[in-house]
Order: structure tokens, then sequence, then C-alpha cells
């Protein structure tokens, strides 16, 4: 059996359940997710309940056959390859080979940020990523409109990335003049286009982001019906993302084969961090 280990926001989850789910289906072995951590962790919720994702909730025997800490110690005293062990823990953020070398009995705990880990079935992911909560009446006007219209996400993380002054030397946030290099390419490419911006501080964008292009700011949804601007996000036909998990699922389930994609060429602030394999080759790196 695989098991993955869930932790962090909506775009994290959906990362870890894609290389989970991958996994299982190369080793045609069961899979099921952990939802533990949630009952502690305050920052996000569990949110995969809110997508057509076809694995079952792991147990509480199971969850703890996997994190045995006399079994861990022992793994470790007998130099067990990190991938061999139980718990299969990543060790760097780029993409890890060492994944089709792993166990067949594992939990993952890590981000797995990198489409290499579930490219195989990307058909299939995108099947289990559909969002089966129905869409009220306001996302579905809005979702109409992107449909009719040459429309392009601009997502602006903030939140935790500026508050948080341990988060902000890691991870920083995309400048102006990244938006405005992104924002004049597409209109290089892209005939009438409209702007659809999502972010999780739209007071911030309402003071400090005009754009001299048509655009709509999405400020309806919050942090429990976020899974609806990743659902208005894909319906986009091009995305501009921001260094972050949530807006790059908005890019990559976007099903528009013309899409044009653009995304920061650094992921992270601090250069400690190697993302190389976070942005998929197709896209757009500014």
């Amino acid at each position: 059996m695989i098991i993955a280990d869930l932790l962090g926001g909506l775009g994290n989850q959906l990362f870890q359940y894609a290389a989970g789910i991958a996994l299982a289906e190369r080793y045609d072995v069961p899979f099921k997710i952990n939802i533990k951590k949630f009952e502690e962790y305050k920052l996000h919720k569990y949110s995969l309940h809110h997508f057509n994702i076809s694995a079952p909730i792991a147990n509480t025997e199971e969850v703890e056959y996997y994190g045995n800490t006399a079994a861990k110690i022992w793994e470790r005293l007998i130099l067990k390859p990190y991938y061999k062990r139980r718990v299969f823990k990543e060790r760097f953020l780029y993409f890890d080979k060492n994944i089709n070398n792993a166990s067949h009995d594992i939990m993952l705990n890590g981000y797995w940020q990198s489409e290499m880990y579930f490219a195989t079935i990307a058909d299939f992911i995108r099947k289990e990523f559909a969002i089966k909560s129905p869409i009220d009446d306001v996302n579905r006007g809005f979702a109409d409109e992107i449909r009719n219209t040459n429309s392009v996400s601009i997502h602006i993380r903030r939140g935790d990335y500026v508050s948080d002054s341990v988060t902000n030397n890691i991870h920083g946030t995309c400048d102006r003049e990244y938006y405005n290099v992104c924002v004049e390419k597409i209109v290089k490419l892209v005939n009438d286009p409209v702007f659809y911006i999502f972010s999780d501080d739209p007071s911030w964008v309402k003071s400090n982001f005009n754009l001299k292009y048509s655009s709509v700011l999405i400020e309806h949804n919050n942090a429990d019906t976020n899974y609806e601007d990743l659902r208005l996000m894909g319906l986009c036909k091009h995305n501009i993302i921001a260094n972050s998990s949530f807006s790059w699922w908005g890019a990559w389930l976007n099903a528009n084969p013309g899409k044009n994609v653009f995304a920061p060429s650094n992921w992270f602030k601090t250069s400690s961090r190697n993302s190389k394999d976070i942005i998929p080759g197709n896209w757009n790196k500014i």
C-alpha cells in the first residue's frame, strides 16, 4: 500500500496526492491518504473532499504502522536506503529519481512539487482533480464570462508570504515588474485579453495593482471556497502564476491546448532551495 501524508494548503495537498497515487498506479497497489495532521494544523484545512478523488482515508492503525518510532530507528541503524523505509521522507525539492526504486509499501512524506512524479498519468490526475462540489450562481456567472473571453488568470499570492517573516525569507513575493512583463507578453500573444485577478489579499490589489487593460478582480471566494478560485483559474485560456503551488495547479489544470503559462523563474527568495523541476518545460519562465 502507498499512503500520502497530506499537509499544507490546497496546492500542496494536490501535489502530495498526485505523487502518491501515481506511485500506487505504477506498482498496482492500494492507495490511501493520511489527513490526521489537519486535526492540529490550523493554517489550512483538508480540502480534497471537494474533488473527484478516488482514494480512501487511511485509518489510525494504518497510519501508526508506518509512523512506528521503533521501526524508523531500526531502519536507520541498519542503514536501510531512505526510499525503502516505511516512511519515504522527501530530501530535496527537485525531482528524486529514487521514487522509481521506492518500496511498494510506504508512506510518502513531503511536498513532491514536480509534475515529473505523475506526468505518466496526467489524464487520470485531471479526472481525479475535477471539482465535484456544485458551483454556485456567482462563480457560475464568472465561469461563463471566462469561457466567452480571451481570459487570462493572474494570481497574486500574499498572506503569510508577507505577514510571516520566516515564510517571507523563504518564498518572498513576485514583484510588480514580474507581472508587468508577463502582462505585456500576453498582450502581444492574445487578442483582446481580459485579465482575471485572484489574490488572498484583494484589498492590497485594489490599492496597488491597476492594469491599463481590461481586468476583473475575483474577490468573493475565501479560504473555505478556494477551490472555486482554482476552478475559475483552470477555465481561463492563459495563466500568469505566482510562486505558489495553488496557482501552479490552476495553470496545470487548464485544459486549453494553446495556453500560454507564465511563471517566475525564481520560485524561492532564498537561493539555498533548488526549484529546478517545479516549472514544466513548456511554460514560460520570467
